[in-house]
């Protein structure tokens, strides 16, 4: 168990040291493909439907018409891509698309059942945040203005039925 853990540290030391250098492990998310140099570029095509994801949040549509447009846009393309509301909301709240990573958002965390999980980092590892570390599919404004309206709870309805609902309170 000792030389186990020395491994495993050791592999952790490594990619800190790797991603503080700007050198990246994991694949990169939907819209981006690694290039010749494993540097994550975008893919057009894919970036595209993120742009129109982005653009219809920041605009106050419902996760049911932002889905819509990018099953028809993947449907159309024959892409067998399939848009939830959950992979909507996990595309909103990813600062890779405005061109940062940031590590350890999630840890695997081993329970005393032994079974391992995934959990949302609270502290108990140090994030590393790379500014600007690949080229941006939405701008730092689009992304904010999507995730305010997201932390509101407008895209559950959209911002034509909650100004509405905001009116027939008043």
């Amino acid at each position: 168990a000792a030389e186990s853990d020395s491994i495993a540290e050791n592999i952790r030391l490594a990619r800190e040291k790797a991603l503080l250098s700007g050198k990246i492990w994991h694949r990169p998310p939907y819209g981006y493909a690694w290039d010749e140099a494993k540097n994550w570029k975008p893919v057009p095509r894919e970036a595209l439907r993120i742009q129109s994801l982005f653009a219809m949040a920041a605009q106050g549509h419902a996760y049911s018409d932002i889905r819509r447009v990018l099953v028809e846009m993947e449907t159309a393309e024959n892409t067998g891509r399939v848009w939830t509301q959950d992979k909507i909301l996990a595309a909103l709240r990813n600062e890779a698309y405005v061109g940062d990573y940031l590590s350890h958002k999630k840890l695997l965390v081993t329970r005393s059942t032994g079974a391992k999980r995934r959990v949302a980092n609270d502290g108990r590892w140090e994030q590393i945040h790379l500014e600007g570390h690949h080229p941006a599919i939405v701008t730092r404004e689009i992304f904010r203005r999507a995730n305010e309206l997201q932390r509101g709870g407008v895209l559950r309805r959209g911002l034509a039925m909650a100004q509405e609902s905001r009116r027939q309170q008043i």
